[in-house]
């Protein structure tokens, strides 16, 4: 996986959840989850929260389906 292909896919995607971006690159979710971290810490992408009153996008049990990613 490359940072030209993520931010491909998200821009056609307009953003996806967890699970449909570790789908598209044959990973687990643990790996793929830890990756997005890393790129969401350098800026590169932004989440957006559920709307599930969770008060927060972060902890929460359905944030693999919850948390859409967005190339920034």
């Amino acid at each position: 996986m490359t940072l030209t292909r993520l931010r491909a896919f998200l821009t056609t995607e307009k953003g996806a959840n967890l699970i449909d971006i570790a789908r598209y690159f044959e990973t687990d979710t643990d790996s793929m989850q830890q990756i997005l971290k890393h790129c969401e810490r350098k800026g590169f992408l932004r989440c957006q929260a559920c709307t599930g009153g969770c008060l927060g996008c972060r902890g929460c049990p359905m944030e693999m389906l919850s948390v859409k990613y967005h190339w920034a």
